[in-house]
C-alpha cells in the first residue's frame, strides 16, 4: 500500500464528525484511513487547547513540509549543513562540486 498524505478535503470531512463525538476508528472508515493516520493527523495538528481546526491543521502541515530537508534545494541543503555544524560552506561543498578536468594536452 503506497503512502498518501491527508488531503485538506479529508481534513475538513475528518473536523465534522471529530465536533459530533463520532470515535477516530469511525471517522478513520469513512475516510478510508488507518485508524492511526487520523489519530497521528488529530494530534499533530490540534490546538493548543484540543481542538481540531482543519484551516489551522492545513496551515501546519504546508509549514512542516516547507521547513522539510526534501524540499530544500541541494544549494540550500549544503548551507543548512554548514551553519548546523559550523563549517565552511566551500570545505561542504568541496567533493560535490569536483569536476574532471579537461586534459590540457589535447
Amino acid at each position: 500500500m503506497s503512502y498518501r498524505q491527508i488531503t485538506s478535503e479529508e481534513r475538513y470531512m475528518l473536523s465534522a464528525p471529530r465536533l459530533q463525538g463520532v470515535s477516530q476508528a469511525d471517522i478513520a472508515r469513512q475516510l478510508g484511513r488507518h485508524c492511526s493516520s487520523i489519530s497521528r493527523e488529530i494530534r499533530r495538528n490540534q490546538c493548543n487547547h484540543g481542538t481540531y481546526r482543519p484551516s489551522k491543521a492545513d496551515g501546519r502541515t504546508r509549514r512542516r513540509r516547507s521547513h522539510s530537508r526534501r524540499s530544500l534545494r541541494p544549494d540550500q541543503l549544503v548551507r543548512s549543513h554548514s551553519d548546523q555544524f559550523n563549517l565552511s560552506t566551500r570545505i561542504v561543498t568541496c567533493d560535490a562540486c569536483r569536476t574532471p578536468k579537461p586534459d590540457a594536452t589535447r
